[in-house]
């Protein structure tokens, strides 16, 4: 299974934050709390939102679209999750990433 990773201690995006990763251009999921299109319309984030995005929609109670541009970030395929939750302390949560729905953040340094 692929997931997107980094490294709480690792401020640079130009590190590889764990043995084996690569860096790869992904589509970002840009989700906006307002409900609908013509509710998104009237803010002031609207028009750059709409001009750098593609597939606009209502979705989940939300607005959403996927960044024109690919985002790059490190990913890494992880046949055995529980093999890295012996190596390290992870966090799990959802990346917004249209190919890898998944990113794991190595939690090796104080985070608020």
């Amino acid at each position: 299974m692929e997931f997107v990773i980094d490294r709480v201690s690792e401020w640079s995006d130009e590190v590889c934050p764990y043995p084996g990763a690569v860096q790869r251009g992904l589509t970002h999921t840009d989700y906006r709390t307002v409900s609908t299109l013509e509710e998104a319309q009237t803010k002031p984030w609207y028009q750059n939102w709409f001009d750098n995005g593609v597939n606009h929609r209502e979705e989940g109670g939300m607005v959403a679209c996927e960044h024109k541009n690919l985002h790059m970030e490190w990913v890494i395929e992880v046949p055995d999750i529980l093999k890295l939750v012996d190596e390290e302390d992870i966090i799990i949560r959802c990346s917004r990433y249209k190919e890898i729905p998944h990113r794991i953040t190595i939690y090796d340094d104080y985070i608020e």
